[in-house]
């Protein structure tokens, strides 16, 4: 008797900036299986797992679970996909110092999540002279190879959040986006493309935001897992 099929994803199809990355993909998995994804370079492999997993959302198709469709599209699961994150003991990128240190240290040791912020390194200045971007963006520029399956929270630079809805693109799919950056320039803008993205994010609409803000989601969020773990 075959085993009770756990998930299936059909028709899956995802596209960036125009170039297919899935094209009508389907997978079966039962219970019991153990599956390896194999192909060459920019077969779609990633992006098809990163579907799966609900960082990206698909095109077209659909993914059933014990035979329920299911989508990752609710506060619900970006909240889920960040205690996730800091459970798995994930890196937690900022965009400003001041972030960085605002986020509760004995939280971040309890789980063994680390803080990087690039802003302040030297070669991030060198690379905002030579591509003439933001610091902000340059630091994100920098950490790009940090930000699969991290935590991103910005709460100051609009530049630095179009910077990493750039790099999803290149294939560096952050488990959780925390997207509030302020101020009267882009922060809006960059915030309704966040909006409009695959990504899981926390977000709060138009100019308002900051890195106190981010701080404080940030904490909440880690508290909640705090109490998720003695639940």
């Amino acid at each position: 008797m075959p085993e009770t099929i756990r998930v299936e994803m059909k028709n899956i199809t995802k596209s960036f900036t125009g170039n297919k990355a899935n094209d009508r993909v389907n997978l079966t998995l039962r219970g019991g299986e153990v599956h390896v994804v194999l192909g060459e370079n920019g077969a779609g492999k990633s992006t098809l797992m990163n579907i799966l997993a609900g960082i990206y959302r698909p095109d077209e198709g659909e993914i059933n679970i014990d035979g329920v469709p299911v989508a990752f599209s609710s506060p619900r699961d970006a909240i889920s996909n960040g205690i996730n994150a800091i459970r798995s003991g994930c890196r937690i990128l900022t965009d400003v110092q001041m972030t960085a240190v605002g986020i509760s240290q004995p939280y971040l040791q309890r789980f063994s999540c680390s803080v990087r912020c690039a802003v302040a390194e030297p070669e991030t200045a060198l690379l905002a002279r030579q591509a003439g971007i933001t610091r902000s963006a340059a630091a994100i520029r920098r950490m790009a190879g940090d930000l699969k399956n991290s935590i991103v929270a910005l709460g100051n630079a609009p530049t630095a959040l179009f910077e990493v809805l750039s790099q999803v693109q290149k294939g560096y799919p952050p488990a959780l986006v925390v997207g509030v950056p302020v101020g009267f320039v882009n922060a809006a803008e960059s915030k309704a493309a966040l909006s409009e993205s695959d990504l899981s994010y926390i977000t709060v609409r138009g100019r308002k935001g900051g890195s106190t803000v981010a701080v404080a989601i940030m904490n909440a969020l880690l508290r909640l897992t705090t109490t998720e773990a003695h639940a």
